[in-house]
């Protein structure tokens, strides 16, 4: 799948080093729990290479570089129940669109080619940033939880 800038991919297990990037980077990770282990970057690359039918994931690059840019997921919510849009871009490439018109692309696919019918996102209040694309997406705020000891809203939109 591509975009006007980007290249999406499955994630492959070549993708580990880039991946590992948005693990170990504090601004990446402020609004996620914080840096990470080795030790549980290596347990999470492993969940996400193994994953199962019910997850997907991409690694993000740029068209003209194949510079490594982001990861987006789509996988079970905590309530078991909904798949959750998640993503992580490297900062420098912040502000920049690239998110929104990737996940754009990946959005309108899933519509095309699954049968999943709507999406959720997570992500702390305090993530403005992150609550702006989810607007831009056209995602709507449908509820509001504490979670990992911070208030996080829940953002839903009907494909």
């Amino acid at each position: 799948m591509d975009t006007d800038r980007c290249i999406v991919e499955n994630l492959k297990q070549d993708d580990y080093d880039d991946v590992k990037l948005l693990y170990l980077d504090k601004k990446v990770r402020e609004f996620l729990g914080g840096v990470v282990s080795e030790a549980r970057y290596n347990s999470s690359f492993k969940e996400m290479i193994n994953h199962n039918e019910d997850s997907l994931y991409w690694v993000i690059r740029l068209k003209n570089t194949n510079d490594f840019i982001g990861l987006v997921s789509i996988d079970t919510h905590h309530d078991g129940v909904y798949k959750e849009l998640s993503y992580q871009f490297l900062p420098s490439y912040w502000g920049k669109g690239y998110a929104l018109e990737v996940i754009k692309e990946i959005l309108s696919a899933i519509s095309r080619e699954l049968t999943i019918t709507n999406v959720i996102s997570e992500t702390q209040v305090a993530n403005k940033a992150s609550c702006r694309l989810l607007n831009n997406l056209g995602m709507k705020v449908v509820g509001k939880v504490y979670r990992f000891n911070k208030e996080q809203y829940i953002f839903s939109l009907k494909l």
